[in-house]
């Protein structure tokens, strides 16, 4: 079976040949290029053969299209660090009342029209073979972003308590840009969306906090793709205590997480939910192996953990998180080779 037809038999509940099986990695030095973006996505594909392509724009898309600063990486080893430590050199918000005068972006220029033209461009190679999947951060997540980036949640944090109209007020300005770049997305011709929050973990956000300022403008953006797409997923950013039930009714096909470093393994989720998982392989350490022998022995086990986990069809085999740039390529085949030895 091919990516398209294995997803679309899984999601009707069909028979498929084996378990679904994906991968996604950092590209920092090449990201901000559209050609090479280009160029090296459909290489990584092409030499793997994944169920879905997700597009690993650069992670900085959207807040780089408002005016964040950043220093881009030149080097192997800046662009190792680059999702470590972000390299702000400024902020878009640097004080509340900042918000007061924060206005929509287009979409037709700057970081969001380079990456549609990639996106066109990636689609136009795979379309009907290979669904592909747009990174789309949720608003509240692009909001921490524009104020303190992920490593500094409590600035957006202090925000949502302190200003809570300042923040609806831009959270509805990100959510109507969101839509407009994904309206051009879906004119491109993408399949879904990789909707990513990084506002699931019980440690940050309450679960009151995230629905006034978390699930109802994701339920926005996503209740938006109804009858247009046909495979979406929400990425659960971050280890800990994830709230999973306030979100598993979310309108999506399929739910990614850290499930190995997380308080919600595979199946607790499926006893959630119905819907498509896709996890089981821990990004970082699963893949830092020399010896390939040793790796794919590692790697026959993870598949047959989740197996045992979900005891159905409806998973994907792949990381919970994006692969760091450091993970060598050429170790990604061995997960596929794996996943093959597990037919149904």
């Amino acid at each position: 079976m091919r990516p398209y037809e294995r997803l679309k038999a899984m999601l009707e509940g069909k028979q498929i040949d084996r378990p679904g099986a994906a991968l996604w990695k950092h590209i920092s030095l090449v990201d901000r290029d559209p050609v090479e973006f280009v160029n090296h996505t459909i290489r990584l594909q092409e030499s793997n053969d994944w169920d879905f392509v997700k597009l690993g724009y650069n992670g900085f898309y959207f807040v780089e299209g408002w005016g964040a600063q950043l220093k881009w990486p030149r080097t192997e080893v800046e662009a190792n660090n680059m999702y470590n430590s972000p390299p702000y050199l400024k902020y878009v918000i640097d004080d509340p009342c900042e918000w007061d005068s924060f206005k929509p972006i287009s979409v037709k220029t700057g970081p969001l029209a380079r990456e549609i033209e990639a996106t066109k461009r990636i689609v136009d190679h795979f379309k009907g073979d290979v669904p592909v999947l747009p990174t789309i951060f949720s608003p509240l997540t692009s909001a921490q972003e524009m104020t303190g980036s992920y490593v500094r949640p409590h600035m957006i944090m202090a925000q949502l308590r302190y200003h809570p109209e300042r923040v609806h007020k831009a959270l509805g300005i990100i959510t109507e840009v969101t839509l407009e770049f994904i309206e051009e997305l879906i004119k491109a011709g993408v399949d879904g969306i990789f909707f990513a929050t990084q506002f699931t973990l019980a440690d940050l956000i309450s679960p009151a906090a995230h629905s006034e300022f978390g699930r109802a403008y994701d339920l926005a953006v996503l209740n938006a793709l109804k009858g247009r797409t046909w495979f979406n997923m929400v990425h659960l950013h971050g280890t800990g205590e994830l709230m999973f039930d306030e979100i598993k009714d979310y309108p999506v096909q399929a739910f990614n997480w850290e499930d190995r470093r997380t308080s919600l393994s595979l199946k607790k989720a499926r006893e959630k939910t119905d819907k498509i998982l896709i996890g089981g392989i821990e990004q970082v350490e699963d893949f830092l192996q020399p010896d390939r022998a040793v790796l794919k022995e590692r790697m026959r086990g993870r598949v047959r953990d989740v197996l045992e986990q979900t005891s159905d069809n409806k998973v994907i085999i792949a990381p919970g998180c994006t692969v760091p740039s450091h993970v060598p390529e050429s170790s990604f085949s061995v997960l596929k080779e794996a996943v093959e030895e597990f037919g149904y």
